[in-house]
């Protein structure tokens, strides 16, 4: 009985897994389609600034200097953002690796598969 209990909770993580390597492939190039499009925001408001400087007869728009802000806060907000869920991510991953390592009395059956997919080794 506890081996089949074992057993289920392996492939309980190994689902697990999958599963979260499935939203990291879809969200990413979300992330960074968000991400250029938020810099390319960024760029142009500083270039709408820098040609009201430099023509200098051009009253600068204050809009710009909002939009330029947002675009410079979302860039740091997206950066923080994909920082702190890599992290969480890792931290999850190696918590499986320990939690299967440290409970496996199924002489390695299952530990060097959980290796190669936590670790892609």
């Amino acid at each position: 009985m506890r081996k089949k209990h074992k057993d289920h909770a392996f492939n309980l993580y190994k689902t697990l897994l999958k599963h979260f390597e499935g939203i990291e492939e879809t969200l990413s190039p979300f992330m960074l389609f968000l991400f250029v499009r938020i810099f390319s925001g960024f760029f142009m408001s500083l270039y709408v600034l820098l040609y009201a400087v430099r023509v200098r007869n051009v009253t600068i728009p204050f809009m710009s200097f909002v939009e330029l802000f947002a675009h410079a806060t979302l860039m740091m907000i997206i950066v923080l953002c994909a920082d702190h869920a890599q992290r969480k991510a890792d931290q999850f991953r190696l918590s499986l690796y320990e939690y299967r390592h440290v409970n496996s009395s199924m002489e390695g059956k299952y530990d060097r598969f959980v290796e190669f997919e936590i670790f892609g080794s």
